[in-house]
């Protein structure tokens, strides 16, 4: 080597930055969810057979009908698995951008930033769905899925940092043993049904901890998704998305892992269901009882989340992602589908789904193609499925435009 030259003995290797690690049953899931999330709001604007949420003061009497059950009984699914997937979507989001150097802050950053978005849509959504059903006096507040996904989102991702050197087996223990105390306590502090006409309640109390509508001035609260009631299903979604992470599960071992799950969720559901009655909260409000009415039997308090409900939805979910595991070995992440594309884009589906089915109900009532009293059965199942065309078409696009931005940029959350 002639004394000129400064050649290095090893040449410097440059890492390209490596992408957000996507597992495509992952957004298919999230595909389903959407499709399923629209038909109970969809309902709400063009369907005459709408019933009572299944709230701890109340609950909806189907008098037999399995039809309309059934309607209302897929979308229980919904909420459970939104959480549990966010949850999982953090864990693989954080390791992702640890790999290429982000600071802890800049995470943080980044959820504060995503977290504000969510509450700033919840008060957007508001305004199609709310208004027109509720009579209000003076300010009313909402705690829609978005807010107390900004929530928990802003918890989550700032109690990541006590396993902040990454995945190991005391991390993934202590997120599923959290999720599993998280899942008990709203079934143990909920109150008896007689309990709704107290006025004793905070506002924060019933803002955070316990579903309840309250409509009197000088403020009112249309509480749904009160924020801790619904920390669990997010924790064990991070605890699941680690524990992918810690020991390698490929698609096969995760289609497994995911059945297994399922099975011994719904299994305890049932047992619980039975013979613990703490757990379902409130059962006695079930007309006819549960032992004699298969309606009965499924259906669940969700308004706060029981025992028993997110048993048997967050089972539901594992038992689908399982067969979406199988179905797709290779992970393959096909952008033109339906579901990947409601997946791909799906808080750009919550928000817009809303306007769409409230634009049909209006055109339809305005061209008295639709009578004052909605739709029954057949018809509103039609123009549901409308709205997802709708839906299809401006998702596709918009996630068109979301490829053409900066990994960084704002339009991404959606």
């Amino acid at each position: 080597m002639q004394s000129g030259e400064h050649t290095p003995l090893v040449a410097a290797v440059v890492v390209p930055p490596q992408p957000i690690l996507r597992l495509a049953p992952l957004d298919l899931l999230r595909g389903v969810l959407m499709i399923l999330m629209a038909i109970d709001h969809a309902k709400g604007f063009l369907s005459n057979f709408v019933y009572p949420h299944e709230q701890w003061f109340e609950m909806p009497d189907y008098k037999g009908n399995v039809s309309h059950f059934l309607s209302r009984f897929v979308t229980g699914f919904c909420a459970p698995g939104f959480f549990m997937l966010m949850g999982w979507g953090v864990a693989l989001f954080v390791d992702s951008r640890r790999r290429i150097g982000w600071t802890s802050s800049a995470i943080l950053k980044h959820f504060a930033l995503r977290g504000t978005v969510l509450l700033l849509f919840n008060e957007i959504t508001i305004l199609p769905v709310m208004l027109p059903f509720y009579q209000t006096v003076g300010y009313f507040y909402v705690t829609t899925v978005l807010f107390s996904l900004e929530r928990v989102i802003r918890n989550v991702s700032a109690c990541f940092h006590f396993g902040s050197s990454g995945s190991n087996k005391l991390t993934v223990a202590l997120y599923v043993l959290t999720a599993v105390v998280l899942t008990m306590l709203p079934s143990l502090y909920t109150p008896a049904p007689d309990a709704v006409a107290d006025t004793q309640f905070s506002f924060l109390y019933l803002m955070w901890f316990l579903p309840r509508m309250v409509m009197t001035e000088p403020t009112s609260i249309v509480s749904l998704y009160p924020p801790f009631a619904w920390l669990a299903p997010t924790l064990w979604g991070v605890g699941i998305g680690r524990a992918t992470k810690l020991f390698k599960w490929d698609a096969s071992r995760l289609g497994l892992i995911n059945m297994v799950l399922a099975l011994s969720m719904i299994s305890l559901s049932v047992v619980l269901r039975y013979n613990v009655p703490w757990t379902s909260i409130n059962p006695s409000l079930l007309d006819p009882p549960l032992q004699s009415s298969a309606i009965s039997f499924f259906n669940n308090v969700k308004y706060p989340p029981s025992v028993v409900y997110i048993l048997t939805s967050l089972g539901g979910n594992h038992l689908l992602l399982g067969l979406l595991f199988f179905a797709n070995p290779r992970n393959v992440n096909t952008e033109a589908g339906l579901l990947m594309v409601f997946g791909g884009s799906s808080l750009f589906f919550y928000v817009t789904h809303f306007f769409v089915y409230q634009g049909l109900a209006n055109v339809l009532l305005a061209a008295e193609a639709m009578p004052k009293e909605k739709f029954g059965w057949w018809a509103f199942w039609a123009w549901y499925a409308v709205g997802l065309v709708i839906e299809y078409y401006i998702c596709k696009a918009y996630a068109r435009f979301k490829r053409s931005t900066s990994k960084d940029s704002l339009w991404r959350l959606f």
